[in-house]
């Protein structure tokens, strides 16, 4: 856990709530100091979840927020790629 992490129910579910509806994930400092990270669920079809793409860097050093799209791409590519069950 990290100085960030959200434990509490409310913020956590809003924040799922906001990972389902955008299809990214963002994290600031939830995993360790002065980290960053993005992430994006692969799918095959309309399946559940089989593997995620991320990107991480030290926050001022890397915009996260800049290279989420790209990583949701990415996701989405793989995804497309994969077979359908």
């Amino acid at each position: 856990m990290g100085p960030r992490t959200l434990a509490l129910p409310g913020p956590l579910v809003r924040q799922f709530q906001r990972i389902a509806s955008g299809g990214i994930a963002y994290e600031h400092e939830e995993s360790a100091l002065g980290v960053a990270c993005v992430a994006a669920v692969i799918r095959a079809g309309d399946g559940p979840p089989v593997a995620a793409v991320s990107a991480s860097g030290w926050i001022g050093r890397v915009d996260i927020r800049r290279i989420g799209p790209a990583v949701r791409t990415t996701a989405l590519s793989i995804s497309r790629g994969l077979p359908t069950p």
